[in-house]
């Protein structure tokens, strides 16, 4: 088989093996990966943020040499694994370096600023992160969305129900239960912070 050919991981397999033909072709691969997300990312940032796509390419590569050296997941891709390393590197230096450091608008690593469009489905990997197993973070999930535990409100539950059991998108939830674009985006916020609290005080 080609090197070209070769997963991610039989590829690390032989860096480790000091193969000095399969880092090159790993790291031309993930050179390409590091400007897809650093476009990605640009265009979510660039109004607000000053940050240039050479900024974000620069941390999105760097993070590929951390992850090959960390990871160590047999039961996981390297790509999910590198690719959460990366989003919240973006998301940190972002918060910290733009224009608006320590605005609302980037507190914390979530994606809760991001720019929502009207037929994007927000995932439950969005508000828990890419690695979670999402079947068992559902299940405990389950009756605060319900409504059985108290967390979210009653407008925070359906959107919740919606978003992450039913897969809607924005759109649909806004024509669903006729609320305001502004009012559906607020309650996603707000719903999705408090997911996100409980899930790291009960859960991970």
């Amino acid at each position: 088989m080609l090197l070209n050919e070769m997963s991610d991981e039989d590829l690390i397999f032989l860096i480790r093996a000091n193969s000095q033909a399969a880092e090159k072709v790993f790291y031309k691969r993930y050179s390409d990966y590091s400007l897809h997300l650093a476009n990605k990312y640009y265009y979510i940032f660039k109004k607000n943020s000053g940050i240039t796509l050479e900024e974000l390419y620069a941390i999105a590569f760097s993070k590929t040499h951390e992850a090959v050296l960390r990871f160590d997941e047999i039961d996981k891709t390297f790509y999910a694994y590198w690719r959460t390393m990366v989003k919240n590197a973006i998301y940190d230096y972002v918060r910290t370096n733009s224009y608006e450091a320590g605005g609302k608008i980037f507190a914390g690593l979530s994606l809760d600023h991001k720019r929502y469009y009207d037929n994007e489905v927000i995932m439950l990997s969005d508000v828990v992160g890419e690695d979670e197993k999402e079947n068992e973070i559902m299940k405990f999930l389950e009756p605060y969305i319900k409504g059985k535990k108290k967390l979210l409100t009653v407008n925070e539950q359906k959107v919740a129900e919606l978003l992450l059991m039913k897969q809607y998108s924005i759109k649909e939830i806004v024509e669903e239960l006729h609320f305001t674009r502004n009012k559906t985006n607020y309650l996603i916020r707000n719903m999705k912070n408090k997911i996100q609290k409980i899930i790291k005080e009960n859960y991970l």
